[in-house]
C-alpha cells in the first residue's frame, strides 16, 4: 500500500526528494524504499541504513542531521557493554555500500539537553548558546565508509529535535564534536578523512552567522557561539577547498567592511594550512568593499601584519543573484516576496608562499526595481 502522503508526488522514476522528515516524519515501509530509485536523498534515518541500502547505490547527494549521528550512537551504547563492542557496532550498523558524493550534515543552533549529563554542566548552565556535541567517531566512520567527497556543513535555527538524547554522552565511549568549542579543545582529523571541498552554509543561520559581524564591544558576549566554528571546521574537515556562503537576510554583514574582512582572515587562516581555496560570498550592509581593497592594493607592502604576504587583485565583478525578500505592500497589511538584484564586487588575495587562495566577493542591493522573469539567476 502506498503512502498517503508521498503518493501523490513520488513516481517511479524520481531522482531527487529532499525533506522528507517533513512529508513521512516517521517513515512507513513503502517510504523507506524510495532512497533506491534516488541519486538525491534526505534526511537519512536509521532505518534506512537497515532497509533502503541493502544493495550498493552511488548517490549525489545525502542530507544527514545531528540527531541522526545521535541516534546511531544510542543505539550502539545501548546494544553493547564495551566501548570496543559499541565501536564495532556502529561500523556494523553505517553501510558500506553506500558511496556519497556530497554529504549536507544539518546542525541545529538551538538544541538543549534533554537531562543535565554531569559532563555537560558547564555548556548547560554557562554557554547556553553552545552547539549541542556530536558524536565525533559516528561522522568519521560516515565520511570512511560513505567515500564523502564533499561536505556542506548546513547551520540553521532548529530542527524537529528541540532537545538532544544524548545517553551516549554519559558512557563516554565517543568523542563530543562541538563545532564552537574553544579552538584547542577541537583535534585536527587523520590525514586519511581529507576531502576535497567543504562548504560552511550560514544562508539559514542566526546565531552563528551574526557572531561573526556584531560589533565591539559585545563580539566577547555574543560573538564566542560562533566565532571559532570556521577555526574548527577547518581542523575536523581537511580539504583543499573551503566556501563560506551567507544570505541577505539575517546574515548581512552589520560591521564595517574593514572589520568583517580582518575577522574572517583570522579565522579561516587560523591553523596556517597550505595549499587551501577559501571563497567568501557576504552581503554587507556597507558598501565601500570597493573603496577598501582598493587602498589595501595600494598599500601592498605597509598593510597591516594580517594581510602581509598576500598580492591582492580586483577580479571582474560576479554575475548578479536574484533573491526574494519579504515587503510590505503599501497600504495594506500584507506582504509579498519580492525578487531584488544584488550585484558585487569581486577580490583575489594570493599568499604564493602557502599557495593559500582567497576570493571574496561583496553584494549589494541595487535599488531600482525589477521585472519578475523565468531566466533570472535565483
Amino acid at each position: 500500500m502506498r503512502c498517503p502522503e508521498t503518493m501523490i508526488f513520488v513516481g517511479e522514476n524520481i531522482k531527487t526528494l529532499i525533506g522528507m522528515d517533513e512529508i513521512c516524519y516517521h517513515g512507513c515501509e513503502e517510504c523507506t524504499k524510495i532512497p533506491q530509485k534516488c541519486l538525491e536523498y534526505g534526511p537519512v534515518r536509521i532505518k534506512n541504513l537497515r532497509e533502503s541500502f541493502v544493495k550498493p547505490r552511488f548517490f549525489e547527494k545525502l542530507i544527514i542531521v545531528d540527531y541522526f549521528l545521535d541516534n546511531i550512537a544510542n543505539v550502539c551504547v545501548k546494544s553493547s557493554t564495551t566501548k570496543e563492542a559499541c565501536l564495532n557496532a556502529v561500523e556494523n550498523l553505517i553501510n558500506s555500500n553506500v558511496t556519497c558524493k556530497t554529504l549536507v550534515l544539518k546542525i541545529s543552533e538551538t538544541r538543549k539537553a534533554e537531562t543535565r549529563e554531569t559532563t555537560d554542566v558547564y555548556r548547560l548552565e554557562f554557554n547556553t548558546d553552545k552547539l549541542r556535541p556530536m558524536p565525533r567517531e559516528v561522522l568519521e566512520t560516515i565520511l570512511r565508509k560513505w567515500k564523502v567527497q564533499s561536505v556542506v556543513l548546513k547551520f540553521i535555527v532548529e530542527t524537529h529535535k528541540k532537545k538532544q538524547a544524548g545517553a551516549w554522552i554519559s558512557r563516554k565511549w565517543f568523542s563530543e564534536l562541538c563545532l564552537n568549542d574553544d579552538y584547542r579543545n577541537v583535534k585536527q582529523s587523520r590525514p586519511e578523512l581529507k576531502i576535497s571541498e567543504v562548504c560552511v552554509d550560514l544562508k539559514d543561520s542566526y546565531k552563528c552567522a551574526n557572531s561573526l559581524q556584531v560589533r565591539e564591544p559585545y563580539r566577547r558576549v555574543i560573538n564566542k557561539y560562533g566565532y571559532t566554528v570556521v577555526s574548527n571546521v577547518r581542523r575536523v574537515f581537511l580539504c583543499d577547498k573551503l566556501s563560506i556562503e551567507c544570505s541577505h537576510w539575517y546574515q548581512r554583514l552589520k560591521i564595517p567592511i574593514a572589520d568583517g574582512v580582518r575577522r574572517l582572515m583570522k579565522v579561516v587562516t587560523m591553523e596556517d594550512q597550505d595549499n587551501l581555496e577559501v571563497n567568501i560570498r557576504i552581503f554587507p550592509t556597507h558598501r565601500n568593499s570597493e573603496e577598501f581593497f582598493n587602498g589595501l592594493i595600494e598599500r601592498q607592502g605597509s598593510n597591516p601584519d594580517i594581510y602581509q604576504g598576500f598580492t591582492i587583485l580586483t577580479l571582474p565583478s560576479p554575475l548578479p543573484v536574484f533573491p526574494r525578500s519579504l515587503e510590505p505592500i503599501k497600504k495594506k497589511p500584507y506582504y509579498k516576496f519580492e525578487k531584488t538584484e544584488w550585484i558585487g564586487n569581486a577580490f583575489r588575495m594570493i599568499n604564493s608562499r602557502k599557495e593559500l587562495v582567497i576570493n571574496w566577493e561583496f553584494m549589494i542591493e541595487k535599488k531600482e526595481p525589477i521585472k519578475m522573469s523565468n531566466n533570472l539567476r535565483r
